[in-house]
C-alpha cells in the first residue's frame, strides 16, 4: 500500500510500516478421505473455487480445449473444477459447449464435502488458480498446503499467498495460460519438480503464528519507542 501510494499519488510515507504474514495450516487425516467416483482411478488437475466471474474457470476450460489439440491426449490430465454455481456460471456454460469435444476430460463438480476435497487435493496432479482478483488466495493456500504444485494468475496477492514458488500467467490470457501448461505437460519431470518445490518449500506455519507475530511485532515497537524515549 506503501509502494502503491508513492507510485501512483507521491504520497510518502516515515512510519516504518511492520508486516506479519498470514499462512495457512490444514489438519487433515488421510483415513478420512472419500474418493470421488466421478474422477476416481483418473489423472487430474483441479480448481476449487466458486465459479465466480472474476476466478476464471472459463478461462481454464477454453486453455484446456486449445491443450487437447496441441498436446497428445495422453500428456493432458483431466480438468476437474469444484464449486457452487456463482456468477461465472454462463460463461463457463458457453465455454463448455465450445469444448464439447473434449466433455469426457471436463469434470465440473458441485457440493462435495470436505472429505472428498481432501482426498481430490492429494489425488490431483497439480492445481490451477487463474483468478484476476483476490482479497488472499486461499485456494492456491489450501492446493500448497496438501503439497501440491499450484498455476496461479500473476498477480501480488497470489504470489504473495504462493510465497513465489509457482509458475503464474496473466489473468484472462487464454494463450499465455496455454503456453505456460504446454511447456510444463510436455517436459518429464517438471510437475514432479514443482510437486517436490511445495512440498519442501511451501511454509504453512501453525493456527498461532500469526498472533505470535503480532505480538512480537509490537515488542519490537514497544522497545524501539521506549529506547528512544530514554536518550530523550
Amino acid at each position: 500500500l506503501v509502494d502503491w501510494g508513492a507510485t501512483q499519488f507521491g504520497i510518502t510515507s516515515t512510519e516504518n510500516i511492520l508486516t506479519c504474514a498470514l499462512n495457512n495450516s490444514i489438519q487433515s487425516d488421510p483415513a478420512f478421505d472419500v474418493p470421488i467416483a466421478q474422477i476416481e482411478g483418473k489423472r487430474f488437475a483441479m480448481m476449487c473455487s466458486t465459479i465466480d466471474i472474476r476466478k476464471g474457470q472459463s478461462l481454464l476450460v477454453a486453455t484446456w480445449n486449445r491443450l487437447s489439440k496441441i498436446l497428445p491426449a495422453e500428456d493432458l490430465p483431466d480438468l476437474v473444477l469444484i464449486g457452487r454455481k456463482g456468477s461465472g456460471w454462463e460463461e463457463l456454460e458457453q465455454e463448455l459447449t465450445a469444448a464439447k469435444a473434449i466433455s469426457h476430460k471436463i469434470h465440473v463438480l458441485h457440493g462435495v464435502k470436505d472429505s472428498s476435497l481432501q482426498w481430490a487435493y492429494r489425488n490431483a496432479e497439480f492445481c490451477l488458480f487463474p483468478s484476476v482478483a483476490e482479497g488472499w488466495g486461499l485456494s492456491v493456500s489450501e492446493a500448497l498446503a496438501h503439497g501440491k504444485p499450484v498455476i496461479h494468475s500473476d498477480i501480488a496477492i497470489l504470489h504473495e499467498a504462493a510465497q513465489g514458488l509457482m509458475p503464474s500467467a496473466p489473468p484472462l490470457d487464454v494463450a499465455a495460460w496455454t503456453d505456460l501448461l504446454v511447456g510444463i505437460l510436455s517436459t518429464p519431470g517438471r510437475i514432479a519438480e514443482l510437486t517436490e518445490i511445495a512440498q519442501t518449500h511451501y511454509k504453512a506455519g501453525k493456527p498461532d503464528d500469526f498472533a505470535r507475530g503480532i505480538f512480537n511485532l509490537l515488542s519490537e515497537r514497544f522497545d524501539q519507542v521506549r529506547d528512544k524515549t530514554e536518550q530523550s
